[in-house]
């Protein structure tokens, strides 16, 4: 099953602890930021992993896709010297 082929590979990770350490930091953030604001905590379980789909989505398709890089560059560099050329 995914889940737990996730769990194991997030378990077996070398930064997991900083990892949760990093989390615990944001989620109390993001308690103050309401408690401060005056507005209710959300009401939203779990730490806010939706908002990290879409980077880790960014990160596999360049993964699937390594040409990205290069091209990115290739682009950035032809760009650049167009501009200075002005």
């Amino acid at each position: 099953m995914a889940v737990t082929d996730a769990l194991k590979y997030i378990a077996e990770d070398p930064a997991l602890v900083p990892f949760a350490q990093r989390i615990v930091v944001l989620h109390k953030l993001e308690e103050s930021e309401a408690t401060s604001s005056g507005k209710p905590a959300s009401s939203a379980k779990g730490i806010g992993l939706s908002k990290l789909l879409g980077p880790i989505d960014a990160y596999i398709w360049v993964r699937k896709n390594p040409w990205v890089i290069p091209a990115i560059g290739i682009v950035g560099f032809l760009v650049v010297r167009k501009l200075k050329k002005k």
